[in-house]
């Protein structure tokens, strides 16, 4: 993701917007550890909005009331 914030220009990267545990595409794949940290801290360090899009895993369907809370 770096990678491609830089080669594109982090003037030009507004948000970076992602489902927390994949359902749309892939039915329940969780990252693995560390990986939402991480995604958190690139978008930090270049001012970056970071949305997680919780439309499947929110309102306690995970066990907590968002799914970013694991």
């Amino acid at each position: 993701m770096e990678k491609t914030i830089k080669y594109a220009g982090p003037d030009s990267v507004a948000a970076f917007i992602a489902e927390p545990i994949i359902g749309a595409t892939a039915g329940a794949v969780v990252p693995k550890n560390g990986y939402w940290q991480r995604i958190r801290e690139i978008c930090d360090k270049y001012n970056i909005l970071l949305i997680a899009d919780e439309v499947m895993t929110g309102i306690g369907r995970t066990g907590e009331s968002f799914a970013t809370n694991h």
